[in-house]
């Protein structure tokens, strides 16, 4: 995860330059905590090598057997 060693002010000036070229970009972030991709348009969830749900960030990071 690209801000996971981040201190808090610098992993939001990360956060807020995503949302910034997000308008026009496609952008692919594999993360392990839900507050990375909360702002996600479409989120894919991954166990053992395979997706196992896609879809827009509510219901798949309900998924509390899955680490997203």
């Amino acid at each position: 995860e690209p801000t996971s060693s981040l201190d808090p002010i610098s992993e939001r000036l990360i956060t807020e330059s995503l949302e910034k070229i997000r308008q026009n970009t496609t952008i692919v972030t594999i993360a392990h905590r839900p507050a990375t991709i909360q702002n996600a348009s479409r989120v894919v969830s991954v166990d053992d090598g395979l997706a196992v749900d896609i879809g827009d960030n509510g219901p798949v990071l309900d998924l509390s057997s899955l680490t997203v």
